[in-house]
């Protein structure tokens, strides 16, 4: 259910309270033994979200870099499990994210608006 209610928060563009719901989520996963592919899973989903969230609230995009950074590893993991490439859109919107967001760090303005 949280992950449902993190896609309709992030179509209704409400980063704060998916930032909250998303820290539920990675924190549920986290405790999930026995099974590397639920884990992996809802990681990766967790900070995504997180990731956008943060992302989306120009005060914390510098934390928004370490949570799709990390997505990204769970989706790593994942794809070290059984080679099931479920979050490429996710990925491919991470990549642009933090594109932008490592040039706005660097000053370069050509990659603003990559993640969109």
């Amino acid at each position: 259910m949280i992950g449902l209610r993190l896609e309709i928060l992030k179509d209704r563009g409400i980063p704060t309270q998916a930032e909250r719901e998303a820290a539920e989520l990675i924190r549920r996963a986290e405790n999930i033994e026995n099974d590397g592919w639920q884990r992996a899973y809802h990681l990766t989903r967790g900070w995504y979200f997180r990731g956008w969230a943060q992302y989306s609230m120009p005060g914390k995009r510098g934390q928004a870099v370490e949570s799709f950074e990390t997505a990204m590893r769970c989706d790593d993991e994942l794809c070290a499990i059984d080679d099931f490439h479920i979050f490429v859109p996710e990925r491919v919107a991470m990549v642009g994210y933090l594109r932008e967001l490592r040039g706005a760090a660097s000053g370069d303005s050509s990659v603003v608006g990559a993640g969109e």
